[in-house]
């Protein structure tokens, strides 16, 4: 693994670009279980070719999420829809790459603003370009298709307050959603 030199530029470009929004908005358990199975069921994501990571509830004492290539956890202080499209990136890299590269490196960076797209939209794909940039933060090549440009599935939980759907449709419920404890 090579240094990770740009780790704390993504975590200031991600607060720039979403501090306040609704991607950074606390969702409930069964909200980041919708979102996370909206992402992995999602089309864009089958046709990729990416393999489906395991979603559990981090450690009680955890105050990071993480992902390890198989599983994907998610600590109580990171639920919401960036933190998985964050750690959804970095699933992407660990089955794409034999771990040469940084962890918020370019491959990273690249993953995460296809991410970032499929769950807040194009808008939200390019307020992180915007503060990627800002920041001189490297984005690699892409290496498959480009996620739908109309989709927006945070806006879309299956639990979401009433608010929070307005003009939306709640997906279907997903068989074979993950429960908290694992």
């Amino acid at each position: 693994m090579t240094r990770d030199l740009h780790r704390q530029r993504v975590y200031d470009a991600e607060e720039a670009a979403f501090g306040g929004t609704h991607l950074a908005e606390r969702l409930s358990w069964p909200d980041v279980e919708a979102t996370f199975h909206a992402v992995v069921h999602h089309a864009w994501w089958l046709a990729i070719g990416a393999t489906q990571p395991v979603l559990r509830t981090a450690r009680v004492d955890s105050l990071r999420s993480s992902a390890d290539g198989r599983e994907i956890r998610i600590a109580e202080g990171g639920r919401n829809a960036l933190t998985i499209a964050h750690e959804l990136a970095h699933h992407l890299v660990a089955c794409t790459t034999a771990g040469a590269e940084p962890a918020h490196g370019p491959r990273f960076c690249a993953a995460l603003i296809r991410l970032v797209q499929l769950v807040g939209g194009v808008p939200a794909r390019r307020r992180l370009e915007a503060e990627l940039a800002r920041r001189e933060v490297p984005v690699g090549p892409w290496w498959s298709s480009e996620p739908p440009g109309s989709v927006a599935l945070a806006a879309t939980l299956v639990h979401a307050a009433p608010e929070r759907l307005r003009g939306a449709v709640a997906l279907p419920a997903v068989p074979g959603r993950t429960s908290p404890d694992g």
